[in-house]
């Protein structure tokens, strides 16, 4: 392996290349999460794993909650789990239908449960009838048991702040119980918490069960509202699902509660992220030298770039080590010489004893680490350390997500082309030299005829007849219309992409999503229109697509077509938000255009990604 260049310099070259090459559009990059800790091969050929630098027992391993989990997210339809075993969950009042009991909207007083797509099982119930809002319906859960015996069964509760703290603050009470039991109020401090899934989730155990084979266990649920005179007071209460495990084995739950034992901890997030933790900025934690070691498949230059976090709130305390092969420690990362990620939601920060930190979070960092050149073979390896006393804040953590390489001379041929809806009225290009753009298909328009710029996180217009453009979605950029409400009606666009390398390649389009996957259109609609030039513009829905990833949006990705083009050809894609969607005005609906993905029909193998 041949470094062209050291830390030092590099480090001038992560300030120049961040503020040149980010208006060049996406390059072609390889992502190698730091949570591998057996070897993995990507669809490249590329071996990767993460593991201590010296020959110790440093890592803990990951082991899935023992038992059956159930989520709540089976509303009025059945679920069956690879076990055969069928669950559902529904009004305890039976003469209610679906609409009247739940919805994907954020209503403090419609009486009804939120869906939302958090949770350990992939979806939480949420009413804040604590704070004496509204009052929603009594549910059952009902899960047939292929193998009958005795099971003991675990309720899993949302909390929104510090754990087994916070009752006296912002409490999160639920009743619960067995049927044929008493309903009683469980809040945070009756139950473990384990482990942080868009809510801090708390388990408590209901008690024990026999059934016989293919018999039916059945679980009550309900709101508390309102709770002990809290009205006012954001609380809620969260139903985040059931685990039942056989009778005796306490479930063996694997918690990343975080202590001060000099490991790494493994600490998965709501957005599928997982990352390494270790105390040592706060507490002290001397967790050991990890090393990521990436043997290519494919002779290359790469620029090597350490993925990490930091804190919001106190910038630079949580720090953490990397350096390039055998450079030495000489620069600690932080927020101070990190590019910021753009979009998406921050994590929260585990602390001893379990919890989250209140007042704090992680936000997502990058930083170059250097440039290599390598032969077929050859193996790329990253240091990285936690930094012991960074911060006199017991809880700070430092933080590993990963390394990226991205290509710069040499390595494999992209097998797909990602276009980035931030290039409106001007060119973007990726590293291999195709371009794209987006302008309306009405010449005659200006750009500031067609859009806006507006804040990740808000000030989107919703009558101005222009698309909002906004620094999310997973390539840097989305296009969001209020059309769908009847408040807007923003120009039809086309995208041009000019592709050097010919060949047949499918198209994918990208589009947001504001509520549950799957399920919501009949709520929250997100309607787009798309074709490739030459075809009829066709409306997706949400349930037309594949869920690929949250970057603030949920977002969705639908094949629209295949198109043969020769060398140096182009592919023009027609975009339109949808007005008045079906009735859905005063809905918060919204057309989100979020890119396209161009991929050659030999694959459509997903083999790395963009951060």
């Amino acid at each position: 392996m041949k470094l062209t260049t050291n830390q030092t310099a590099m480090f001038i070259l992560f300030l120049v290349f961040f503020s040149a090459s980010g208006a060049q559009g996406q390059g072609f990059s390889l992502f190698f999460p730091a949570s591998e800790l057996q070897p993995q091969t990507d669809d490249y050929g590329n071996i990767y794993q993460t593991g201590p630098a010296a020959a110790v027992a440093a890592l803990p391993s990951q082991e899935p909650p023992v038992g059956i989990g159930i989520s709540p997210g089976a509303l009025y339809e059945e679920t069956t789990d690879a076990q055969g075993n069928v669950y559902t969950t529904a009004a305890v009042d039976s003469t209610l239908a679906a609409a009247q009991v739940f919805n994907e909207v954020d209503g403090f007083d419609d009486g009804m449960w939120r869906r939302r797509a958090l949770g350990p099982y992939g979806a939480v119930l949420e009413s804040r009838g604590p704070r004496g809002t509204e009052d929603c319906q009594a549910l059952r859960t009902t899960v047939r048991m292929i193998t009958g015996g005795a099971y003991e069964i675990f309720l899993l509760l949302g909390d929104v702040a510090q754990v087994a703290t916070d009752d006296e603050t912002v409490p999160t009470p639920i009743q619960a119980a067995i049927e044929g039991q008493a309903m009683k109020t469980y809040v945070q401090g009756d139950g473990t918490y384990i482990g942080t899934y868009g809510f801090n989730i708390i388990e408590v155990s209901l008690g024990a069960v026999n059934v016989i084979d293919n018999g039916t266990i059945s679980v009550l649920v309900d709101d508390v509202s309102p709770f002990e005179g809290f009205e006012g007071v954001d609380s809620r209460s969260v139903y985040a699902g059931l685990r039942i495990a056989e009778a005796g084995t306490g479930g063996g739950q694997t918690s990343v509660d975080i202590d001060a034992d000099n490991k790494w901890t493994i600490v998965p997030t709501s957005v599928g992220r997982t990352l390494l933790m270790s105390h040592g900025p706060g507490a002290g934690e001397d967790a050991p030298e990890l090393k990521t070691e990436i043997t290519v498949a494919y002779a290359g230059t790469y620029e090597v770039v350490f993925m990490y976090m930091d804190s919001n709130s106190w910038p630079g305390e949580g720090a953490i080590f990397a350096a390039l092969g055998n450079e030495p420690f000489g620069i600690e990362y932080s927020q101070w010489n990190g590019i910021s990620a753009a979009g998406g939601a921050g994590v929260s920060i585990p602390q001893a004893g379990g919890g989250t930190v209140s007042g704090d979070s992680l936000w997502y960092y990058s930083a170059v680490l250097g440039v290599v050149t390598v032969a077929a073979g050859e193996t790329i390896t990253v240091r990285v350390d936690d930094y012991p006393f960074a911060s006199n804040r017991p809880y700070m953590v430092s933080t590993y997500e990963g390394i990226k390489l991205n290509v710069i001379d040499g390595g494999p041929v992209p097998k797909e082309i990602t276009v980035s809806p931030w290039f409106l009225y001007e060119e973007g290009e990726d590293s291999l030299g195709n371009t794209y753009t987006t302008v309306a298909i009405d010449s005659s328009l200006s750009a500031d005829q067609v859009f806006h710029d507006a804040a990740s996180g808000g000030a989107v217009l919703s009558g101005d007849n222009l698309w909002s453009r906004r620094p999310l979605g997973p390539y840097g950029g989305v296009l969001e219309s209020r059309a769908p409400r009847g408040t807007e009606d923003c120009p039809t666009l086309q995208t041009t992409v000019n592709i050097k390398v010919g060949g047949t390649y499918d198209v994918f389009l990208l589009f947001g999503d504001v509520a549950q996957v799957g399920t919501d259109d009949a709520q929250v609609p997100t309607p787009i229109q798309a074709a490739i030039e030459g075809n009829e513009l066709k409306t997706y829905v949400q349930l037309d697509g594949v869920y690929i990833g949250s970057f603030a949006f949920h977002i969705i990705e639908v094949p629209i077509g295949s198109v043969t083009i020769p060398d140096n050809g182009s592919v023009v894609v027609l975009i339109d938000d949808v007005f008045n969607y079906e009735g859905f005005t005063g809905v918060d609906s919204r057309s989100v255009y979020a890119g396209l993905r161009i991929v050659r029909s030999v694959t459509e193998i997903r083999a790395w990604e963009i951060h």
